[in-house]
């Protein structure tokens, strides 16, 4: 049940950042010509960078773990691992124009799709981790109850893993730990 939430979890993700990707190119196609007034041929003229731009953005997002919830656990983690995927993304993109020789594609219209797709991509990326910590606070019937029977090191590690990883919704209600034996038995 987890992982198949897990799964669907990453799917929703990809999906959104592919929304997100496409929305970006469009605005940042509008932004060009009506801000910058760039005169650029017909949308469907550029409309195949985003085979380009899809499966570069994809993969770097998921390479980069931003398809992993622990990487929403602390602000300064996630923007991290945003930047770091959006510039090898950018890199892959440039990289692909350079040895297709498509000098016709505007370099304002890239750089004015970096800019406002990394502004999206942040903004869709913090407000799935304020869902996701809202979630985890404010939904206790979701939420799984646990007793850990455990030593008290293997415990902490758990609880410090279910902080971590913000998809998770647990609450740890017991720790049951072993306990020592007895002075007068002997041990084998």
């Amino acid at each position: 049940m987890l992982l198949a939430r897990r799964k669907l979890l990453r799917g929703t993700l990809a999906l959104c950042d592919a929304a997100t990707l496409t929305a970006s190119f469009v605005a940042s196609y509008l932004i060009a010509d009506i801000v910058f007034q760039r005169k650029f041929e017909s949308f469907a003229g550029y409309a195949w960078l985003l085979a380009l731009i899809g499966p570069a953005w994809l993969a770097s997002l998921r390479v980069f773990g931003l398809y992993s919830s622990a990487v929403y656990a602390s602000r300064r983690f996630l923007i991290t691992r945003l930047v770091q995927a959006h510039v090898i993304a950018s890199l892959l993109l440039m990289s692909s124009m350079y040895l297709t020789h498509s000098q016709a594609v505007s370099r304002v219209l890239l750089q004015v799709f970096l800019i406002i797709s990394f502004l999206l991509l942040a903004a869709q990326k913090f407000a799935l981790r304020a869902y996701l910590e809202h979630a985890r606070r404010h939904a206790p019937v979701q939420r799984r109850k646990i007793v850990l029977v455990s030593t008290p090191e293997a415990a902490e590690r758990y609880l410090n893993l279910v902080k971590a990883h913000t998809s998770m919704l647990a609450d740890v209600i017991g720790i049951v730990t072993p306990t020592a034996p007895d002075a007068g038995l002997k041990k084998r």
